[in-house]
């Protein structure tokens, strides 16, 4: 069954990617909502600091993607979207099969729940926030991939990947607050390891101790405002004095 459902969801995750990047703006792009566009592409390029909440790890994501041999720097920096956008997808396959019961867990399922990804993948929320640098299909992927892993912790009682989706957790938010939606899960699997014990003290102290050390890459904001980049919104003194987009 394992085998079947990752080559389900690597197949529906490169299909996916496949498709974003055909259709991947090469420049900056203002449709499908994508206002924030060039205020994303421009942080990237300079390492600034776009509008509030400021973004840090789309930030340094896209300056990585700027080295890759590959289209404009646009073109570059959006295929980062169209990654994480993939990433959300194969994520997805494997959350659907980890929440079917144990009796349908065979190939049939790892095909419904790719073709189910796929049908995500290509409406027309997904895709056109896949096709240009937008945070959304990042804060898709995080999301996505921390269900799947809570799911998974709960049902094999392992603490490893609840301490593993902690951290993300903490780093999804440095990208958006929208990730504050996954709370009620990471609290209730807690509380079930916690319930058989599967967790002690130390682990108990892991986890803010996780999701703090995923939040430091904010610390982007203060040190890169300290030095005066090309391109910055602002100067940001905390995350709470400003609203997210």
């Amino acid at each position: 069954m394992l085998r079947s459902v990752q080559g389900a969801a690597w197949v529906a995750a490169l299909a996916a990617l496949w498709a974003y990047a055909l259709t991947l703006s090469p420049t900056v792009a203002w449709v499908n909502l994508g206002e924030d566009s060039g205020d994303l592409l421009a942080a990237s390029v300079t390492l600034g600091i776009p509008h509030p909440t400021g973004y840090p790890l789309f930030v340094l994501l896209g300056r990585l993607a700027t080295f890759l041999p590959v289209g404009s720097i646009a073109f570059r920096i959006n295929l980062v979207a169209a990654v994480a956008a993939a990433v959300s997808v194969y994520a997805l396959v494997r959350l659907a099969c980890a929440l079917a019961p144990e009796a349908s867990r065979h190939w049939t399922a790892a095909f419904a729940a790719a073709t189910c990804a796929l049908l995500y993948a290509s409406s027309r929320g997904a895709w056109s926030q896949s096709v240009l640098s937008e945070v959304y299909t990042l804060n898709a992927a995080f999301l996505a991939v921390i269900l799947w892993l809570l799911v998974e912790a709960e049902r094999d009682q392992d603490p490893r990947r609840l301490l593993l989706a902690s951290y993300l957790f903490g780093l999804g938010l440095t990208n958006h607050l929208l990730l504050l939606a996954v709370v009620p899960a990471l609290a209730y699997v807690t509380w079930r390891l916690a319930c058989t014990r599967k967790i002690g003290l130390t682990a108990a102290v892991l986890l803010p101790l996780l999701i703090f050390w995923g939040l430091t890459l904010d610390l982007y904001l203060p040190i890169r405002a300290a030095r005066n980049p090309e391109f910055s919104w602002g100067v940001p003194a905390s995350r709470s004095s400003s609203g997210g987009s």
